[in-house]
């Protein structure tokens, strides 16, 4: 039963006008009457609890500023991660786009903006940037550096 009950779309808490997804709606004039948002902890004063979606709290709480830079993040690092996984064909990049994009439902109904996991995997994916790699400078090849090893030919010997 409790299998089923975390399946459903919608509880009780969710529908209604002081529900979860009412809130959303109710947010969006808000949103248009404040372009500098509400500030932080000041949505407690109009709702009982905080609007649970990172894209209108974002909007909300730190202005429209905030809300079209978290877009923006979100999309440009799908946009890299994407590019990696082009470039480098490895299953590393595949598995860190694939991570990142299970996080979007979640932010949907949570305030993702605290998780640190979520943090830590928008670092990996534009640290390890294709970019910033190729234009990374070689070290010159110096007759005083390490001696290179090399093997002798086939069928020749020392």
């Amino acid at each position: 039963q409790k299998l089923l009950s975390r399946a459903t779309l919608a509880e009780p808490y969710d529908v209604g006008r002081e529900g979860r997804y009412g809130r959303y709606f109710l947010a969006i004039p808000m949103i248009l009457d404040n372009p500098l948002g509400l500030g932080m902890l000041q949505i407690d004063k109009y709702f009982p609890e905080p609007i649970h979606n990172v894209f209108l709290s974002s909007f909300l709480n730190y202005g429209w500023l905030a809300g079209v830079v978290w877009i923006l993040l979100t999309g440009l690092s799908f946009k890299v991660a994407i590019e990696n996984e082009r470039a480098t064909k490895s299953p590393i990049m595949m598995w860190l786009s694939f991570s990142l994009l299970a996080q979007l439902p979640c932010a949907m109904l949570q305030q993702v903006e605290h998780w640190r996991h979520l943090w830590l995997l928008l670092g990996l994916l534009w640290g390890v940037n294709v970019r910033n790699f190729a234009s990374a400078p070689q070290a010159p090849n110096r007759a005083w550096d390490a001696p290179q090893l090399t093997r002798p030919a086939a069928g020749l010997s020392r």
